[in-house]
């Protein structure tokens, strides 16, 4: 029994340590096997720390992809803005191109109808459409159609800058306007200086057209109002020389000469007029023409001594005036006038000249004509020994101007000569409150008074008129008479 419990103590033993080794086996391969499990484990975190990490890698990848897909959508989405905005622009560019002719179109009719409102219509009644004015252009009538333009300007001004064009090329034609402006206010500035006499408008007018003999003529014309005669006679001699048949020029180149006292040219002149006009061509001064030159040239025949050529030439007035046409019958009371005076100074003629004095008085320009020609008859009258005809001629003129002293006097000389002194002091002393310097008139009126007995009155005038001229005869004379005859008494 002791043997085989030792045997089977033994085979316990060798059982205990198989199983021992078996457990122990068991435990390393457990152990091999927790390890290889931990191991596996391990490698199965790896893995899947792996395959997180390449999941999040590829989801990182994923994200960066959708921001890039982002990115390029908004890139795309912004470059679809830009193209509608290009777009839009283009279609605002197109209807702006689209709108522009329209709006040219209109600013086109705006234009024609404002320069036609405001500048055409203005200017046509001066245009010699309608009617002849007389000349091509003159600025006095460019004075309404400027104010249109002047419109016309600031309101195209206003219209382009609030019209749709781009903003450069608004500024640039508001730009020009204001050059333009300033440009015409320049020449304005400029221009007013010439218009401050007519002498200086006409002087620039023939610096800028020298060959233009009508503004020759009319700086002409201003320098003879300005008494400056020999500047004028070179103007009139510029003129003739680009016109030489202009009847006119020849008579204002007389009329200068004349008023510088050169009568034989002057003469010379008024043929030359005569020469190149028409003789009832219309007048200097809207009087026959030929009627009024012959008038002239018999003044001057007249102031020489020449009677019979002065007579002549007026002879020749009266026989082409039309005593019709208001304009001539001016020339008809000169020439008759004229014709009067001629025989008046011819001896024995007295009658010839009263008759052409009252053919005279058929035309007067006025009253004082009337009584100038009765005055000239009262003393023709007197001359023949008619005084009271004389008389009857001096009321006359008197009736027709009652303020013109020389009839007064005439008409107090003539009572004087009557013996009517009392009468003759009368008329004398209204004579003499309208002319109080006349000495003819003092010294007639104080003889006058003399005669009537009042000497003291009578002195006084003589004495008046020797203050006026000590050296005056006739009252020197009649001093010492009444001196003479107060010793006397």
């Amino acid at each position: 029994m002791g043997t085989l419990d030792d045997d089977d103590a033994d085979d316990n033993d060798d059982d205990d340590d198989a199983a021992a080794a078996a457990a122990a086996d068991d435990d390393d391969d457990d152990e091999d096997a927790a390890a290889a499990a931990d191991e596996d484990d391990e490698d199965a975190a790896a893995a899947d720390d792996d395959k997180d990490d390449e999941d999040a890698a590829a989801a990182a990848d994923d994200d960066e992809d959708d921001e890039d897909a982002a990115d390029a959508a908004a890139a795309d989405e912004d470059d679809e803005d830009a193209a509608d905005a290009a777009a839009a622009d283009e279609d605002d560019e197109d209807a702006a191109d689209a709108a522009a002719p329209a709006e040219d179109d209109e600013d086109v009719r705006w234009v024609v109808d404002v320069w036609g409102m405001l500048v055409v219509v203005p200017f046509v009644p001066a245009a010699n459409v309608l009617v002849a004015v007389g000349f091509v252009l003159a600025e006095r009538v460019l004075y309404l159609p400027s104010a249109g333009v002047c419109v016309l300007a600031g309101s195209a001004l206003a219209r382009l800058l609030r019209g749709s064009r781009p903003r450069v090329v608004r500024w640039m034609g508001a730009a020009l306007v204001g050059l333009l402006l300033l440009g015409a206010a320049s020449r304005t500035v400029q221009r007013n200086l010439d218009w401050r006499d007519g002498v200086a408008l006409f002087s620039s007018g023939v610096r800028d057209n020298p060959g233009n003999e009508k503004l020759h003529a009319m700086l002409g014309d201003v320098l003879m109002k300005a008494e400056r005669w020999r500047e004028a006679e070179a103007c009139f001699r510029n003129a003739l020389f680009l016109e030489p048949d202009d009847f006119k020029m020849h008579y204002s180149l007389a009329q200068a000469l004349l008023a510088q006292g050169n009568v034989p040219e002057a003469e010379v002149a008024y043929h030359g007029a005569l020469r190149t006009g028409d003789d009832f061509s219309p007048g200097i001064n809207g009087r026959t023409f030929g009627a009024h030159v012959r008038n002239k040239l018999g003044e001057l025949a007249y102031q020489r001594g020449d009677g019979d050529a002065a007579f002549l030439s007026f002879q020749r007035a009266v026989n082409m005036a039309d005593e019709a046409d208001p304009l001539q019958r001016s020339e008809l009371f000169l020439s008759w006038q004229n014709i009067g005076q001629i025989f008046s100074q011819v001896k024995g003629s007295e009658e010839r000249a009263v008759e052409a004095y009252q053919k005279a008085m058929r035309y007067p320009r006025s009253a004082e004509d009337t009584a100038a020609c009765n005055r000239e008859i009262g003393i023709l009258r007197m001359q023949m020994g008619q005084g009271e005809a004389a008389l009857d001629s001096y009321k006359a003129a008197l009736r027709a101007s009652p303020t013109v002293p020389r009839v007064h006097s005439n008409m107090g000389f003539a009572l004087r000569q009557l013996g009517r002194n009392a009468e003759a002091a009368a008329v004398l002393r209204h004579a003499l409150r309208l002319d109080p310097t006349n000495l003819n008139v003092l010294s007639a009126l104080g003889a006058a008074l003399a005669n009537s007995g009042h000497i003291d009155e009578a002195t006084q005038h003589f004495k008046t008129a020797l203050k006026i001229d000590p050296s005056h005869t006739t009252s020197l004379s009649a001093l010492q008479q009444i001196a003479a005859a107060t010793k006397q008494r």
